[in-house]
């Protein structure tokens, strides 16, 4: 009887967060299982080894001093590194912090509108839907979007400290709204339009704005005429309201700036000439039915929604266009009845307007999931609200209306269960985007054939689904992603005319394409070039060590050893047993003359390996790609892939391609095109028609050095 009565005393709202908690978390369950993706994961964790480090100084200092994509997220950052310094490198501890943080966004929600209305009950249905609706699966379940949580959790912080600034008018209460509208930029720059918000919540729930006279029936009991005039005297009562909110606008207005010029400066803005601005106009307003729709209906929700060739159907347009007007107005009419239906309404509207489309930066998508996770809240209130009203003191249709509200719940849930399932893998997520978005989708395409090209070394696979990709969009990084398709192919002149290509575009992410170009160049023995590019990534991202091999690799074709010895050192100081570095100090000792020193340090580094056969396979690829000066270097190459090959008993392609190739450098052609042929035979065998032709090519190339040496 004891424990009853003290659950009895438990408060309400309690409880009410207790379900809210448990529904959210058993709906977003899976996603503890799901990994990285291939698809901006890198950017912010799993290539960023300043994030990985942890939480730490240097890593602070790259915080507030970068922004990757062109965005300014430190916060976001920082969150990424407190991940690691949890988990490590753990995507199922990245994740659950990631819904860690929505269950609190979920909570604020409840509390927000509970504090502000004082009805509960309605507050929490609204709660219920933020935390369950299927089309925030994309900003919880993407490690990447966590800036999209992030701001939205600092924005319900700044409305909730807004709430008890307009109860109390203290100063400490404002600066709290200013400090958490800072944090939730910091985060991510989407709430600029919140001082906006401010002013739509202060005419309902707070009740410190009127705008309208009121609605009295007329004499003869007719309403009077529509639309509400406005009061007299409004913009004496609407000026102390903005007034309050300058610093809240000279904020937003400033991270609008920066946002819009670190697009600008990046080149990741579209301009008129790639979409027009009626285009844009139209594309905004097919945005906005698809939101509605998928705010009633949410299926066939994809990572990607190319925008649609509005131009072959104008009248599409048309119904979001006449639905937005009969919204909008039957919300002006109703404003005095039911205010939070014109709340509501521009809640939705207002704060979508940043990602609508009438700026467009990025790729070329319509719409985005991730988008709605602030946005839809208004749209719950336009919702909830009403239907609340509706049925409140009503004793079966109350009963009733909470049987269906629970049932929606369900089905909600379960749909968001099913959503997070396809954020498992990079090559789920993308081919469930082909599926549900087949046209025009050449992100989806592209993203799914790097997925075969790293991951299953299906060379022939990605090949063909970016140059999908690139027939619908030649964007930058789809042309990045089909050059280094070409260049594990071995043609290098051809990545290299796509490298400069994307080059010339002033896409995003120029410091791993002039990596790119200068790894090209190398290979292409044009290493004055190479040494260039590798400066001008090194310039960009001084501690990308991709940059620094190809630098190092440049000199060594140049003949200047003791610069590239110098580099390599450098480069093995904080770690010794770094092969890649280990090989390169390597070949520049031989190139030095010192061949005992180099051969002693390539046996440290396969002794290293504890007799890994995949090890000496990687030292000798490593080998055969760095330019050699000295001729020595190339015996104790070939050494290395006769050993590989006796390890795999000659049975295995690649083995065979690098022994072959060995062979070659060391001008043993003949032995070489044997080798070469038992090489196609295997790959033939075992389909592997990306290895077929990269042999054909070296087999190509030997017969017509052949007929040279004839002549």
């Amino acid at each position: 009887m004891a424990m009853t009565d003290r659950l009895r005393k438990i408060p309400k709202e309690l409880w009410m967060a207790l379900v809210l908690v448990g529904l959210t978390a058993s709906a977003y369950f899976y996603v503890a299982y799901c990994g990285f993706v291939q698809y901006d994961d890198q950017l912010f964790v799993t290539d960023n080894p300043v994030v990985q480090a942890g939480l730490t100084w240097k890593g602070a200092v790259y915080a507030f001093t970068h922004a990757p994509m062109h965005l300014y997220t430190p916060l976001a950052l920082l969150s990424h590194m407190l991940d690691c310094q949890l988990f490590g490198l753990s995507p199922a501890g990245a994740h659950l912090m990631s819904l860690f943080y929505h269950l609190l966004c979920t909570l604020l929600v409840f509390f927000l509108l509970d504090k502000m209305t004082h009805e509960p009950w309605p507050s929490w249905a609204v709660a219920a839907l933020f935390g369950l609706h299927p089309m925030h699966v994309e900003a919880v379940a993407w490690i990447a979007e966590r800036k999209e949580v992030l701001s939205t959790l600092f924005g319900l912080l700044a409305l909730i400290a807004y709430a008890f600034y307009a109860e109390s008018r203290s100063r400490r209460a404002y600066w709290l709204v200013f400090v958490c509208l800072l944090l939730s930029l910091l985060s991510n720059p989407m709430l600029v339009t919140l001082p906006l918000l401010l002013l739509l919540l202060d005419i309902w729930p707070l009740g410190r704005l009127e705008l309208f006279e009121g609605w009295p029936p007329q004499e003869d009991g007719k309403a009077p005429p529509w639309p509400n005039r406005l009061k007299p005297g409004w913009l004496r009562e609407l000026w102390p309201l903005l007034k309050e909110k300058i610093p809240l606008f000279l904020l937003v207005f400033a991270f609008s700036v920066g946002t819009y010029l670190s697009n600008k400066l990046g080149g990741t803005l579209i301009g008129a000439g790639h979409l027009p601005l009626f285009l844009k106009i139209e594309t905004a307003l097919y945005a906005y039915g698809q939101y509605i729709a998928k705010l009633l209906l949410p299926v066939g929700l994809s990572v990607f929604y190319p925008i649609p060739n509005l131009r072959l159907a104008p009248l599409a347009v048309l119904p979001p266009l006449l639905l937005l007007i009969a919204v909008t107005l039957l919300a002006l009419r109703l404003v005095h009845r039911a205010p939070y239906l014109l709340v509501g309404w521009l809640w939705f509207l207002g704060t979508l307007v940043p990602v609508i489309g009438l700026i467009h930066v990025g790729s070329m998508q319509a719409y985005a999931d991730r988008y709605t996770y602030f946005t839809y809240t208004g749209a719950f209130i336009l919702l909830v609200w009403p239907a609340y009203r509706w049925v409140k003191g009503r004793g079966l249709r109350a009963r009733v209306a909470l049987y269906l509200f629970s049932l929606l719940l369900a089905v909600l849930g379960l749909q968001t269960a099913f959503q997070v399932m396809v954020w498992r893998n990079t090559e789920t997520l993308f081919r469930h985007s082909i599926e549900v978005a087949p046209q025009g989708n050449y992100v989806a395409l592209g993203s799914l054939g790097m997925e075969l090209f790293n991951k299953y070394k299906n060379i022939e696979g990605a090949r063909e689904l970016l140059e999908k990709s690139l027939l619908i969009a030649a964007t930058t990084t789809s042309l990045q992603n089909y050059g280094t398709v070409l260049l594990r192919e071995g043609l290098f002149p051809e990545a290299e005319a796509i490298f400069r290509r994307s080059l010339a575009m002033r896409g995003s992410n120029k410091e791993q394409l002039l990596a790119n170009l200068a790894f090209t160049c190398v290979r292409e023995e044009k290493y004055a070039e190479a040494l260039e590019f590798a400066h001008q990534a090194l310039a960009l991202s001084p501690h990308d060590d991709h940059a620094k091999q190809d630098e190092a690799d440049a000199l060594l074709g140049l003949g200047r050893c003791q610069e590239a010895e110098r580099l390599a050192r450098e480069a093995l100081a904080p770690d010794s047993s770094n092969r890649l570095w280990m090989v390169r100090l390597a070949a520049a000792l031989w190139g030095e003359g010192r061949d005992a020193e180099a051969k002693q340090l390539v046996q440290k580094a396969l002794a290293e390996s504890h007799g890994s056969v995949i090890v000496l396979f990687e030292t000798v690829q490593e080998l055969l790609m760095i330019p050699h000066p000295d001729p020595s270097v190339q015996q104790e190459t070939l050494a290395m892939a006769r050993q590989a090959c006796q390890f795999t008993q000659g049975q295995q392609p690649w083995y065979l391609f690098l022994l072959g190739r060995a062979l070659k450098a060391s001008r043993q052609d003949r032995e070489a095109a044997v080798i070469f042929q038992g090489c196609l035979a295997r790959a033939h065998g075992r389909h592997m028609p990306g290895l077929d032709r990269m042999v054909l090519g070296e087999l190509k190339g030997l017969a017509s050095q052949e007929k040279e040496e004839k002549r």
